[in-house]
């Protein structure tokens, strides 16, 4: 965590939703809307609904003295509903995340969830593709961390191709990062061509030795994969024992991803949160090879 801040000013930091450079507009709010509740009745989905507005009630009665509610509480037929967030802040979110966690929601106020199983990355299980390899020894890209971490949180939030344009990150939920990453607990890793573009990257929030991965984005082909190796690489280095990317996706099953059942999560993430790890300023170290790393070596 940042130098800059007191421990009692990190965790009771809000969201500044003035600092925004730019603000959701009406028709804007309005496709979100529609998009997210076209998708929550789904076929696959809306059999969940039931189980969600139950669940919605049941949220008063089932948190706990902090305010949060339990994990271990879930709805499971709900994909792991836990209950409303109320007013997100620094302090909240990272005491969220501590517990086992995270915020989400397209529409509508942002939930707790905590997933029956939780897709987690040990660095001895990650996969680095040959072809990113080549690309990261020959220096296709360079690498940075949080150089730009406000272009990569609202590139992140941007419409990908050939997807549906329907995203979590909000602008009220882009405040609340952004003010995580003043804090010193979230950060970002850049990927900048040989024209000093910024094509790829990813951010996360780090809490102890857990580093949750909030998203990525590319504007040049595999150039989010290889800042993911740089990341990792370092992760690995300073100490970090689990990367957790929330929801799984076919993309971080084949990067090593598997899942952790939520009370083996919960009891594992209790432990790690309470140790220190990373630098006090992130910063690439030109000594760790990510093209020659090999994760399943132990040491």
């Amino acid at each position: 965590m940042s130098d800059n801040y007191t421990l009692s000013e990190k965790v009771n930091l809000t969201a500044d939703r003035q600092a925004l450079s730019t603000m959701e507009t009406f028709s804007a709010r309005a496709k979100r809307i529609a998009l997210g509740s076209a998708f929550a009745v789904m076929p696959a989905r809306i059999g969940e609904l039931p189980y969600l507005l139950a669940g919605m009630i049941r949220d008063a009665l089932s948190t706990g003295p902090d305010g949060l509610p339990n994990a271990a509480n879930a709805e499971d037929r709900a994909q792991g509903y836990c209950g409303f967030c109320g007013e997100l802040t620094v302090e909240k979110l990272i005491e969220g995340y501590r517990q086992g966690l995270f915020p989400f929601a397209h529409v509508g106020p942002f939930k707790w969830w905590s997933t029956p199983q939780r897709p987690v990355l040990e660095f001895t299980d990650f996969r680095i593709e040959k072809k990113i390899r080549k690309l990261i020894r020959r220096g296709e890209f360079s690498y940075t961390f949080d150089q730009a971490f406000t272009d990569v949180v609202e590139a992140c939030s941007g419409a990908r191709e050939g997807k549906t344009p329907l995203t979590w990150l909000r602008p009220e939920m882009i405040a609340l990062y952004t003010a995580a990453h003043k804090a010193g607990f979230c950060h970002s890793v850049e990927a900048w061509d040989e024209d000093g573009a910024l094509v790829g990257g990813a951010f996360g929030t780090a809490v102890g030795g857990l580093f949750i991965a909030e998203s990525q984005f590319f504007r040049t082909p595999n150039a989010s994969k290889c800042a993911y190796v740089v990341l990792n690489r370092h992760l690995k280095e300073w100490g970090f024992s689990l990367v957790d990317a929330k929801r799984g996706s076919p993309f971080m099953y084949q990067q090593g991803y598997k899942d952790m059942p939520r009370a083996g999560y919960i009891d594992r993430v209790r432990k790690i949160v309470e140790v220190k790890c990373g630098p006090a300023a992130w910063a690439v170290d030109p000594a760790l090879n990510a093209a020659s790393w090999k994760p399943d070596q132990v040491g």
